[in-house]
């Protein structure tokens, strides 16, 4: 800063882009797969992953049951 102004740098290292998220919802769960999920009864367990969107701001959870 020079007397009170700022100095305008050159070169294009000198030149930004900011994004602004809008991050202060929770967002969606979804499932990551579009399709039926099948699993063998008599397995142990079954890996189904979910996606968070829309949003990123404070904790959530998923209340499931299986049948």
């Amino acid at each position: 800063m020079e007397n009170g102004q700022y100095k305008k740098l050159d070169g294009k290292d000198a030149v930004t882009r900011v994004t602004i998220i809008d991050d202060d919802k929770p967002g969606q769960i979804y499932f990551e797969a579009t399709k039926n999920i099948k699993a063998i009864a008599t397995d142990s367990e079954c890996v189904i992953n979910l996606l968070r969107k829309n949003g990123s701001d404070g904790i959530v959870t998923v209340d499931y049951i299986t049948k």
